[in-house]
């Protein structure tokens, strides 16, 4: 994991960590802040279907995170405008996290090449097994404009609590953008 500062147009490497699980080293393919206190850093992570939760200081700049597995998101049964949809084949994306609110994005894959879903899946300290997504607050998202249209990651805007979101499109417009008219409670 690397932590990069941006500043203007000038980036800047800033610490670099390794992410170990069980004893060995490991990838993911999420990472969002959970929580901060003043000595260090909270982050989920998600690999496949699997959240770990792991923390490092705050202030470090080297240094190993170490994982714990915290749930498998279940997948099969997301309830989607009040009807419940197997998403197994869907391709796992990466996710946002905001006031106990886990949400990760799904591809529909090379037959729906323009729908992608987010699952909202409710979290928090005690969370364990397998976990279902929030029966209300799933959603499917289509472009009509782009035959394809992949999120590939989510987050939450911390100020005004609009889900902003990045897409792979079909053209040389590839986007990080914002939901018009959709925010939850900040």
């Amino acid at each position: 994991l690397v932590r990069m500062e941006v500043n203007g147009s000038k980036i800047t490497k800033k610490a670099s960590y390794k992410i170990r699980y069980n004893g060995a080293d490991t990838s993911v393919s999420a990472i969002s802040v959970e929580s901060k206190t003043d000595s260090k850093i909270n982050f989920l992570f998600k690999k496949g279907k699997t959240v770990y939760r792991g923390s490092i200081g705050l202030n470090a700049t080297s240094g190993t995170i170490n994982l714990t597995k915290v749930c498998t998101l279940d997948v099969k049964s997301v309830n989607i405008n009040g009807k419940t949809t197997d998403l197994s084949s869907f391709t796992h994306q990466g996710m946002g996290y905001h006031k106990g609110k886990l949400y990760v994005p799904l591809w529909a894959g090379s037959s729906k090449q323009n729908q992608s879903v987010i699952a909202v899946y409710n979290i928090n300290s005690n969370t364990s097994g397998t976990i279902t997504s929030d029966p209300n607050l799933s959603f499917r998202i289509t472009s009509g404009s782009f035959n394809f249209f992949e999120i590939e990651s989510c987050d939450i805007s911390s100020s005004d609590g609009r889900l902003y979101f990045n897409t792979n499109r079909s053209s040389s417009c590839d986007g990080l953008l914002a939901f018009k008219n959709y925010a939850v409670k900040v």
